[in-house]
């Protein structure tokens, strides 16, 4: 058996992560209602900190079909449009409250901000090439992927990763001195596109890592306590 860096860790994680889902769906039905996306919402709590929940979202699907993919992305594009409007914490920049004051060239396959969102999707179950048949091989997964991919419009605002079932996974290529490179985010301007990846029995560790690994670059930046202070102070300065 193919063993992996760290003791493992993309392996035991993504095992610890399929037993986690099948122990709650003992207890709820997951093809009824919004059961896996609450589990889906627990199991990050044991995963990441709290604070790191302004700085991801992800679309959690119990079986992705071309719609549920195509409606995943709408939304992930939504949220991602929306955040990129905050103010951004530079690359260099050591304290959120003080300027930085070194102008380097951006980093290869980084992001050019340091609080980008992540945007996820994470099914436990995905489909064949046909869109609607639940498959468990990798080879029709990555059919269907490629599928979809062509259906997508070109934007800025595309999800980070997507992970369609235990087996298989997307992830971004980034444009490097002329050649396509991994990358954890997807880099408006720089990515070139997504590499399809199936690797059996790891998608659900492997996408957990990337967004770890998206999480500890992220630098958050300043509240704007002065103005919410003061909104408590002379709430009626906003009311005409």
């Amino acid at each position: 058996m193919a063993t992996h860096i760290y003791d493992s860790f993309v392996s035991t994680l993504h095992n610890h992560f399929k037993r986690k889902l099948e122990n709650i769906s003992a207890e709820f039905n997951f093809d009824l209602g919004p059961e896996f996306e609450i589990a889906i919402c627990d199991l990050l709590r044991e995963f990441l900190p709290a604070k790191y929940g302004i700085c991801r979202y992800i679309e959690a699907k119990h079986t992705l079909t071309e719609s549920a993919f195509l409606t995943a992305v709408t939304q992930v594009e939504k949220v991602k449009k929306l955040c990129s409007q905050r103010e951004p914490v530079a690359i260099y920049q050591v304290d959120p409250h003080i300027a930085a004051k070194v102008d380097k060239s951006p980093l290869p396959n980084w992001p050019d901000q340091r609080n980008p969102v992540f945007g996820m999707i994470l099914s436990r179950y995905a489909v064949a090439v046909d869109g609607k048949t639940r498959s468990d091989s990798s080879m029709e997964v990555n059919d269907f992927l490629n599928s979809v991919l062509e259906k997508l419009t070109k934007s800025d605002f595309l999800p980070d990763i997507v992970v369609a079932g235990e087996h298989n996974y997307m992830s971004p290529t980034a444009v490097n001195n002329g050649e396509n490179q991994p990358s954890l985010h997807y880099i408006p301007g720089r990515t070139a596109g997504y590499q399809m990846i199936s690797k059996e029995h790891l998608a659900f560790g492997a996408g957990l890592s990337q967004l770890a690994g998206a999480m500890d670059w992220a630098r958050l930046g300043r509240m704007p306590w002065l103005r919410i202070v003061n909104d408590s102070r002379f709430p009626e300065a906003d009311e005409t």
